[in-house]
């Protein structure tokens, strides 16, 4: 560098500071004159590889922390379903034993019947009716009349 030139750094320097104290016209017309220096280059290559690995990362995390909130919200509801599932098995063969239990014997009818109800609602309702009907026929109206609001549901 010679005697009474400024280096590219001082000029650098210079132009963010004078940016508060020029017009916008002035700093287009120095702007266009030295836009060509490497420095410039460089910090405008350096500030968009630093732009884009920020973004990288901001969207790695928050791609990331949905991707965790739908695989939770998949498993709570996969779960879910899994449990009302099992319940249905249960409380279908706790009615099947009552009746048994109650009336020595029912009909397959009776059993496919049952396990054709797909609502706990439904279910629990007709597990308290096993105790209170008389006997077997009636208990087969109540259930007849059970899945045929249920199907009206649907």
């Amino acid at each position: 560098m010679q005697k009474g030139q400024i280096s590219e750094y001082q000029l650098a320097a210079s132009l963010i500071m004078c940016n508060k104290i020029l017009e916008k016209s002035t700093m287009e017309k120095v702007w266009e004159e030295v836009k060509m220096l490497d420095i410039l280059e460089f910090a405008h290559e350096k500030g968009l590889i630093e732009g884009e690995d920020i973004g990288l990362k901001k969207g790695k995390d928050i791609g990331l922390k949905e991707g965790k909130d739908l695989g939770l919200k998949e498993g709570k509801d996969l779960g879910f379903q899994q449990g009302v599932m099992e319940s249905l098995i249960v409380i279908r063969e706790i009615i099947i034993d009552d009746l048994n239990s109650r009336f020595d014997f029912i009909s397959g009818k009776t059993v496919d019947m049952i396990k054709s109800i797909s609502h706990l609602s439904t279910l629990n309702n007709l597990r308290r009716k096993v105790k209170i009907c008389s006997n077997l026929e009636e208990f087969e109206r109540v259930l007849e009349k059970a899945i045929e609001e249920e199907k009206n549901r649907e």
